[in-house]
C-alpha cells in the first residue's frame, strides 16, 4: 500500500494536487484511486476551478504516509488504515498505523446499511472489507445522461452489500472520482470515465490518492 507522501510548508505539512494518472509520477503503486476529501476546492467551470495541477492542497481526515500524519484531523471520520503487518482495518488510526485514508461517513458495517439519507445522484469512490478480509475498491461514474448518471449513498451501500462486503466508507467522490492502472508498457490507463468541470474523461487534480502495489518492493 501507498499514500500520497506530503511535503513540508510554512503552514505545516501539505501536497500538491495532481490528476489520479499523473500522480503515478511520485507514488510507486500499480493501482491508484482518488482518496480524501480536500480543500481548497472550487469547480466553476472549465478554467475557473481549484486546485489546479502542483497547487498546495490540505486532504481532510486522518492521512498517514509510511507513519506520517498530516491532514485536516476529523476524528470521527471512519479511516481505512493499514498497520505495520499490512493488516487492512476500517475503523480509527492508532501508533501501529503505516497508511491511512478516511472517509466522510460508514455505508456499511457488519454487513448492515448504515442510515444514510442524501438524495444527489453522483459518481462515487467506496473502499471495503469482505468478510475474508479483501480490500474492494469501487469507483462509479457518473453525471454523463446516457453513460451513467451515478448513485445515491443509500444505492451505493446497496451495491456493496450485494458484492458481499461487510464494512465500507465514502472516500471523495463527484468529480475527483477517478482510478487507473499501470499497465505493462509504461503507460496509465484510466478504469473508468471521470467527469471534471463538467467535461467526460478530464480528471480533477485531487489531494492524495491510495496506491496499491502487487508485486513486492
Amino acid at each position: 500500500f501507498a499514500v500520497t507522501v506530503p511535503e513540508k510548508t510554512p503552514d505545516g505539512l501539505r501536497t500538491r494536487a495532481s490528476t489520479t494518472r499523473e500522480a503515478f509520477h511520485t507514488l510507486d503503486a500499480d493501482l491508484l484511486v482518488n482518496a480524501s476529501f480536500f480543500r481548497p476546492f472550487r469547480d466553476a467551470w472549465f478554467l475557473d476551478y481549484r486546485p489546479k495541477v502542483g497547487a498546495w492542497t490540505e486532504p481532510i481526515g486522518t492521512t498517514i504516509s509510511d507513519s506520517v500524519r498530516y491532514g485536516l484531523d476529523r476524528p470521527h471520520w471512519p479511516t481505512l488504515c493499514v498497520d505495520r503487518d499490512g493488516r487492512v482495518y476500517l475503523g480509527t488510526a492508532t501508533e501501529r498505523t503505516r497508511h491511512a485514508v478516511s472517509g466522510r461517513l460508514w455505508l456499511v458495517r457488519h454487513g448492515e446499511i448504515e442510515p444514510l439519507d442524501e438524495e444527489t445522484i453522483y459518481p462515487r469512490t467506496a473502499v471495503g472489507l469482505d468478510r475474508t478480509g479483501n480490500l474492494w475498491i469501487v469507483v462509479v461514474d457518473g453525471n454523463q445522461p446516457g453513460y451513467s448518471e451515478g448513485l445515491r449513498l443509500r444505492e451505493l451501500a446497496a451495491l456493496l452489500v450485494s458484492l458481499g462486503i461487510e464494512d465500507a466508507i465514502e472516500l471523495d467522490g463527484g468529480g475527483s472520482a477517478a482510478i487507473a492502472l499501470a499497465t505493462s508498457d509504461g503507460g496509465r490507463e484510466l478504469l473508468n470515465r471521470p467527469i471534471h468541470t463538467r467535461i467526460p474523461r478530464r480528471e480533477r487534480p485531487v489531494a492524495n490518492h491510495l496506491g496499491i502495489r502487487f508485486s513486492p518492493e
